[in-house]
């Protein structure tokens, strides 16, 4: 492999174009700008996440991350205190904290815990929320630096950055407890490593930054599991070069394994099972080991069709391949399970990726409604598909098209797709509830750097390749027209939930299938007419980054805040009138300040209809300490009637929507709520 292919070549946009000498000062310039914005937004965000971010818990979720990272804090071991011991019940666990050996683990891994600590000292829970905030910080320079490395070209990597923190819903989760941005942070690093390897000169270089890239892949899926779907983007630019470069793939896969040792030890500590991919009850990754060989059986015989060899062997013989194409087609629709699994993937594909609504009106989730038009609803909100977050996905068609082509970043482009196309197959296997709550589809944020930079590099194509310029005022008009219009269909202070599933969920699918069609026109054909049409992706494009950015900030971002806000007012005034040493029960009502430092025990009678709530009540009543509860007051009555028949029912407090907190005791005279 020559030097220019290891860099990918020049970039086109970085030649001065009619031989004009002014060109390269001007993008200097145009850069310098960029670089200064760029600046601004990483002190916003700073400013944001310090001053006006409400520590609430969004999910659960979080619940169960702050007690890890709070009992690894006074531990430093893994066990989860909730008061298990004391008096063994399945109350007092939950589907995130499977009880291994008479204790409560959790089921996620163990390395967030450890990198949060610091923080969690210094700042208590909120230290969650800044450790993601810096975490996000560092992907937008690892995005960068990524994009840079691959194309050469400052401005495409400039541009990415600005997608990616814009135009995509990144920005929110880096403001939260889980750890999806810190994950993030991992996986852009080893990505880095791996593309410097890969487009590197000299052999120390290569070799050391290919064994970086194995190392920090190695621990990324000890902070979340979904970091293994990132793994094609670091391994497969070393196995499907051509020549294919087999030392760097070792170095690779022997740096990561410390990594992925350490994990299967804490998973065998926690749940006896020694192996990276478990949760304690299945294998985290949700796929089974069949469809796991299979998909490794495919790649080994992708492979061998991109060797020279093979390749032309092939190419001589075509009825091979397409008998055995043949083959697969056969298998899928013969076999039920075969016919099965392909529907499932299909139909999980469709509602994740382009309409939400398309989910079966028979699947029922915690806390979610629908509409009339089958609109998933969370916390009186739309939920939105990747693609109705996300309207200009369909400039991935130019990348794609060029990888096809096999242009001169075809290397690239094959890295860059490897971890969004492993993502999104893995979300059609399986959804995970879909995302839950959220506004939009969380599980996607592993892939969102990478589809940020395929976007850039489609803008760098259309202004090079297509010639297509209209200049900063007309593309400023475009962003202020849009704005309006999202504006009056949107922001707008009295509107239905019924009116906004047209601009939330319809409108941008309208938008992606619109582009679609003028991108595919602009690469089909070379008549005069195209021309006008490759100007239309142009301004289709800026309004869907619009589109997709004012739907981020001013809708999901905005609503999730409001639930993190509501949580945190309405749960502290739970924690005022809670002691120290107490039993509640509770969903969804907890308190940061609930978990950290007040030994109060959290029981989910949910996890067993209630089935325990009696044996609980009188075991820590009599163990002189006091009972309170959080639940609807139909439900309280039920209680009072059945259960509790014999125990004295004091309200305390009632919360919005109807849910009442009540002291229980067993002499019909609860003590002092004060503390």
């Amino acid at each position: 492999m020559t030097e220019e292919q290891r860099s990918g070549g020049d970039s086109v946009s970085a030649m001065p174009e009619n031989g004009s000498p002014e060109r390269p000062k001007n993008q200097l310039m145009r850069f310098d700008s960029k670089l200064s914005l760029l600046i601004i937004l990483a002190a916003l965000h700073i400013g944001v996440t310090w001053f006006a971010v409400y520590p609430g818990y969004l999910l659960v979720d979080e619940a169960f991350y702050h007690w890890m990272v709070r009992d690894f804090s006074a531990t430093g071991g893994l066990e989860i205190w909730n008061g298990y011991k004391e008096l063994p019940s399945p109350e007092l666990g939950h589907r995130h904290l499977p009880v291994h050996g008479g204790r409560l683990v959790a089921q996620w891994p163990y390395l967030f815990p450890v990198l949060a600590l610091p923080f969690y000292r210094i700042w208590g829970y909120y230290g969650l929320f800044l450790a993601n905030s810096l975490s996000f910080l560092l992907m937008v320079v690892l995005c960068y630096a990524s994009a840079r490395q691959i194309f050469r070209d400052k401005d495409l990597a400039a541009n990415s950055c600005f997608i990616f923190v814009l135009a995509t819903f990144a920005w929110e989760y880096s403001q939260a407890a889980w750890p999806q941005t810190t994950s993030g942070l991992f996986i852009m690093a080893a990505f880095y490593f791996s593309v410097r390897s890969f487009h590197g000169t000299a052999s120390r270089d290569i070799l050391i930054s290919a064994a970086a890239s194995g190392f920090i892949a190695g621990f990324a899926p000890g902070v979340r599991m979904d970091a293994f779907l990132a793994y094609p983007a670091f391994l497969f630019p070393f196995l499907f070069a051509r020549p294919w470069r087999p030392r760097e793939a070792l170095v690779w896969t022997a740096a990561a394994l410390p990594g992925l040792a350490v994990l299967s030890a804490t998973n065998y500590a926690k749940f006896g099972d020694f192996s990276p991919f478990s949760y304690g009850h299945g294998a985290g990754t949700g796929v089974p080991y069949y469809l796991i060989t299979a998909g490794v059986l495919f790649l080994f015989a992708a492979w061998l069709w991109t060797r020279p060899v093979c390749r032309d062997f092939l190419n001589s013989r075509r009825w091979i391949a397409a008998l055995a194409a043949l083959g697969i087609v056969v298998a899928v629709v013969v076999t039920p399970q075969g016919r099965q699994l392909a529907g499932r993937v299909a139909v999980n594909a469709y509602v994740s990726v382009v309409d939400v609504r398309a989910l079966d009106s028979k699947v029922q989730l915690a806390s979610m409604s629908r509409s009339a038009g089958g609109a998933v609803i969370y916390v009186d909100s739309l939920k939105k598909s990747l693609i109705q977050s996300l309207p200009y996905l369909p400039l991935l068609l130019i990348p794609a098209v060029a990888l096809l082509r096999r242009k001169e970043d075809f290397a690239g482009l094959c890295t860059l797709f490897a971890a969004p196309v492993a993502v999104a197959a893995h979300q059609s296997y399986n959804p995970h509830e879909f995302g839950g709550l959220c506004l939009n589809f969380r599980y996607f944020i592993p892939a969102l750097p990478f589809l940020s930079i395929l976007c850039a590099y489609a803008l760098r194509e259309i202004k090079g390749s297509w010639h297509v310029l209209l200049g900063l005022p007309v593309d400023a008009a475009i962003l202020t027209a849009t704005a309006i219009v999202f504006s009056f269909l949107v922001l707008r202070p009295i509107v239905t939930l019924e009116a906004l599933e047209i601009p939330l969920l319809v409108v941008p699918l309208v938008m992606a299938g619109l582009l679609a069609a003028l991108i595919a026109s602009g690469l089909l054909f070379q008549a005069r007419w195209t021309g006008p049409v490759r100007h239309g992706v142009w301004i289709l494009a800026l309004v869907g980054f619009t589109w997709a950015g004012l739907t981020a900030f001013t809708y999901d971002y905005i609503r999730h805040s409001d639930v993190r806000e509501k949580n945190y007012f309405i749960a502290d005034k739970v924690l005022a009138m809670l002691p120290p040493d107490s039993l509640f029960f509770s969903f969804p009502y907890l308190s940061p300040r609930l978990i950290d430092g007040h030994r109060i025990r959290i029981a989910f009678p949910a996890r067993d209809a209630a089935r325990d709530l009696p044996r609980l009540v009188n075991f820590h009543l009599k163990a002189g300490r006091r009972v309170f509860g959080a639940f609807p007051g139909p439900l309280w009555k039920d209680l009072k009637s059945n259960k509790l028949k014999r125990h004295a029912i004091k309200p305390v407090w009632i919360f919005p929507g109807g849910w009442i907190l009540c002291e229980i005791s067993l002499d019909g005279s609860p003590g002092n709520t004060t503390r």
